[in-house]
């Protein structure tokens, strides 16, 4: 029964992180949209999730036909439904079996039909997917710092870069399209018929008054608002575009930018407050008895477990849990190099028994508590040993409510500026898909108010994210915009905006890289 709920947990939780991902980036990009209406600029195309379903069939191009997809399709469930029974039955051949043919044999067996079907080179083709598989086993080393990792974790992301390499394979004909092309149409070159347009169609489309097509795509991986007239060009031309976006003045364009982060914000304030509407603010009740010790903390090394009640801290009598905390956030004293903790003596009374334990504490910048364990306004350094004591909720008005959510980006704002002071945590705050995935997951397990809670901070953390002055994000585009209204309205050389979006475009990829190193070495191990 075990491992059934924990595939149901998997299952319930890949399930929420998708929705999650899919109404977060639909809202960013609905803020786009509205502002590019309300400044008259022309949208081609609003998209929830990326990539379409090819329509054009291509076979009757084949010199000779190919094995019907329906087997592919058959062979690929079967393997799907023997890495369920190896998981459910811990059969470990079975797995790796299952994994193999999943990520390895399937999509080498798919993009080898793929290739005869776009009439490009086997080599080619599969070269595309090798690259993928590269990149993961680089990553891996990076990772786990040369040591590897095991099969099973290593055949897993295979699989997920076999569908990654599969898919830009899939999408060849359509990712190298022209501006002026329609969306979702591109072409391949054969020797019999020549340039033949391969058209890829959304799963859901309708078409407003104002031109616009609005679709629902297949993979849940983004969105996209399409405005006219987006990409400079090398003549300048992007400006005489009717209802372009560079048609517009720099103050609108810099605002139907905005717009984007924007509405991430103001959705993760909105549902923050409806998570202390719901629920109230949490509040210690200062008792002395541990309801949480975090894995892995100082407490948790030092054998403390949950139920254990503090009598004394460092000889001194604990009557309320900040009696301990006290003691403990000033554990520790100036080395050589700088502070270094103190270990704190605490007695605990468990099953009617006193017990003591010497814990190291860990030391961390964090706000102060006062006696009543209350948030204060002070932030200075303090000794932890990672356990609180039991939560109860206040509730709050709607005004406090919003009060509170408000000042949540601004946190992380704030966040963000110590990382780059401390590059040296980036780590251990830090994270990419698979850390959010797991996150989501396990508030998914939690309760409805707790997914809430973490999609607000998502879609605030999106909306700063995309704040931030690198190239492809909104924040560089901004930067662009801000410079030309500061010019009088007069754009920047083509070279200078090719510039600033080329080193955007490494930054972007290079943060890629790490968070996605970062989730290697965090989630996969485990």
């Amino acid at each position: 029964m075990g491992k059934l709920e924990g595939l149901t947990d998997i299952v319930r939780g890949g399930v929420s992180f998708l929705l999650v991902l899919v109404v977060l980036i639909a809202v960013h990009e609905l803020g786009h949209y509205l502002f590019a209406r309300l400044f008259k600029m022309k949208v081609d195309a609003f998209a929830v999730m990326v990539g379409g379903v090819r329509k054009t069939r291509l076979s009757h191009l084949l010199d000779q036909p190919m094995v019907h997809a329906g087997r592919i399709w058959a062979i690929g469930g079967l393997l799907a439904i023997a890495l369920v029974v190896g998981y459910l039955l811990q059969i470990t051949t079975l797995i790796i079996i299952a994994l193999g043919g999943l990520g390895i044999a399937l999509p080498a067996w798919v993009v080898s039909r793929l290739a005869a079907l776009y009439h490009v080179s086997l080599t080619s083709a599969l070269g595309t997917l090798l690259k993928t598989w590269l990149g993961v086993y680089v990553l891996s080393l990076f990772a786990t710092k040369l040591a590897g990792l095991p099969v099973i974790p290593f055949l897993g992301l295979l699989g997920i870069a076999g569908l990654v390499g599969t898919l830009i394979v899939y999408y060849r004909p359509v990712l190298a399209k022209q501006e002026e092309t329609p969306q979702g149409t591109g072409q391949i070159k054969t020797e019999r018929e020549g340039s033949v347009p391969v058209h890829y169609r959304p799963l859901w489309s309708a078409k407003s008054k104002g031109g616009t097509e609005f679709s629902l795509l297949c993979w849940p991986l983004g969105g996209f608002a399409a405005i006219k007239g987006m990409h400079p060009r090398e003549d300048g031309s992007e400006t005489t575009i009717e209802g372009g976006f560079y048609s517009k003045p720099p103050l609108a364009r810099l605002l139907v930018l905005f717009a984007g982060p924007l509405f991430s914000i103001l959705l993760g304030i909105a549902l923050l407050a409806s998570t202390l509407l719901i629920e109230g603010v949490p509040v210690s009740s200062n008792s002395p008895n541990i309801e949480t010790v975090i894995k892995d903390g100082p407490a948790y090394k030092a054998g403390i477990k949950p139920g254990d009640r503090i009598v004394a801290a460092n000889g001194s009598k604990v009557e309320k849990f900040f009696d301990a905390v006290k003691v403990i956030r000033s554990s520790y004293e100036m080395g050589a190099k700088g502070p270094v903790p103190v270990p704190v003596k605490l007695t605990v009374l468990r099953d009617g028994k006193t017990i003591d334990f010497s814990v190291t504490p860990i030391l961390e910048e964090s706000k102060v508590l006062d006696s009543e364990m209350n948030v204060t306004a002070e932030t200075r350094l303090q000794a932890k040993i990672s356990v609180a004591t039991s939560t109860a909720y206040k509730p709050v008005s709607v005004v406090e409510a919003l009060q509170i959510s408000v000042t949540k980006p601004l946190e992380m704002v704030a966040n963000i500026g110590s990382l780059f002071r401390k590059p040296a945590e980036i780590a251990e705050n830090m994270g990419g898909p698979a850390t959010i995935a797991v996150g989501i997951a396990q508030a998914s397990k939690d309760g409805f108010v707790r997914l809430l809670e973490i999609a607000g901070l998502l879609s605030i953390s999106l909306g700063v994210m995309n704040l931030l002055p690198i190239g492809p994000l909104d924040g560089g585009q901004m930067v662009v915009n801000f410079a030309e209204l500061l010019r009088g309205g007069r754009r920047l050389s083509y070279r200078v905006q090719m510039t600033v979006s080329t080193v955007g475009a490494m930054l972007v990829f290079l943060l890629m890289v790490m968070v996605v190193t970062i989730d290697i070495g965090r989630i996969v191990p485990k």
